[in-house]
Order: C-alpha cells, then sequence, then structure tokens
C-alpha cells in the first residue's frame, strides 16, 4: 500500500457531520403528493423508517416495492393510434 499523497487534503469526518448527514437523510413525508393513491400509500410506507432499527429496513423497502410495482402492473398502458387500427 502506498502512502497518502500529500497534495490530497485528508479530511476526518467528526460526530457531528455524522449526526447531520443522517438528519438530512431521514425520512419524511413528501411535500406534495404523486397523483395516485397506491403510489402515495406505498411511500408513506417510508414514514418513521429512520426510527425502526436498521436490521428491519429491507423488509419495509420490500413492501413499499412491491406496492409500487402492483402500482405499476395495474396501470393500462395506453394503445398508439396504430395499435387500435385506426388512422
Amino acid at each position: 500500500m502506498s502512502p497518502p499523497d500529500p497534495a490530497v487534503p485528508r479530511v476526518a469526518a467528526s460526530t457531528s457531520d455524522a449526526a447531520s448527514t443522517s438528519d438530512a437523510a431521514s425520512t419524511s413525508e413528501p411535500s406534495a403528493p404523486f397523483g395516485d393513491e397506491r403510489v402515495d400509500e406505498a411511500v408513506a410506507g417510508l414514514s418513521g423508517l429512520d426510527e425502526r432499527d436498521v436490521h428491519e429496513h429491507p423488509e419495509h423497502y420490500e413492501r413499499v416495492h412491491d406496492a409500487l410495482r402492483a402500482a405499476l402492473d395495474d396501470e393500462p398502458i395506453s394503445a398508439s393510434p396504430s395499435d387500435t387500427g385506426s388512422a
């Protein structure tokens, strides 16, 4: 392993830096709805995630992901004019 390059400044993260980072990354309610109740409900499943044990996070992410996938799967795909046979 080579020694660190003296031209590159070394920055040590302090505990206060870590706290401000985690505060900024904390989950909160979205400021505006997404326009689809199913998506809004799915995303609401992320609220309070920052208060849960990190080992519980994957289960919550999977539930939200499944709900979002279900909303996408239920959404009808609009047909283009060439698909409908009309010109």
